[in-house]
């Protein structure tokens, strides 16, 4: 059983990347150093018992540029496969996870162009702004449930639409899913 990860606080120049880091990350550097001034510095970079970076390397350059000079970390207690296996996880489940309509929600009552420059996709288009949504507005339940008949006599039941779906379609102002069938 691994034991819990320590909090302490160091020297940025005492940090040490790993030499072999699995992931170039120099693109997000920028924009993470736009988050960590805008927001904090809310998640720490992990280290191992020698004080080389777990994860985090990104927040690590971020903060160097920013010219911070201690910074608090976690101390993991893995072995060096254990930390060397863990450094490539951590990276690649985030690609696991997708965006809900939720998302459209929130980035509506946030300031959208404050969030802009964490995106790469222009947010008015991504919301359907661009494309006229703001009918959308006036959409009840009811034309959902036409279309989504439509949609079930087209396709086939629901279930069959979800085996068969080749295409998620998010509305922009309710959040709800529906599924296509490619052409």
């Amino acid at each position: 059983m691994l034991a819990a990860p320590t909090i302490k606080t160091i020297a940025l120049r005492a940090i040490k990347p790993y030499w072999r880091n699995p992931r170039d990350n120099r693109e997000a550097i920028e924009k993470v150093k736009q988050s960590i001034q805008a927001y904090g510095y809310n998640q720490l970079i992990a280290l191992d018992r020698n004080d080389v970076i777990i994860v985090g390397h990104t927040r690590y350059r971020a903060l160097d540029e920013l010219g911070w000079k201690e910074v608090s970390v976690l101390v993991l207690d893995l072995d060096d496969k254990q930390a060397r296996a863990y450094r490539i996880v951590d990276n690649k489940t985030s690609e696991y996870s997708k965006w809900t309509g939720e998302l459209a929600t929130e980035l509506r009552e946030l300031d959208m162009s404050a969030m802009q420059p964490y995106f790469t996709e222009d947010l008015s288009e991504l919301l359907g702004k661009s494309m006229g949504s703001e009918g959308l507005r006036d959409v009840t339940a009811d034309d959902v449930s036409k279309v989504e008949g439509q949609l079930a006599s087209r396709f086939g039941h629901a279930s069959d639409v979800y085996k068969r779906a080749e295409k998620e379609v998010v509305c922009p102002d309710c959040g709800k899913v529906f599924y296509l069938q490619g052409s």
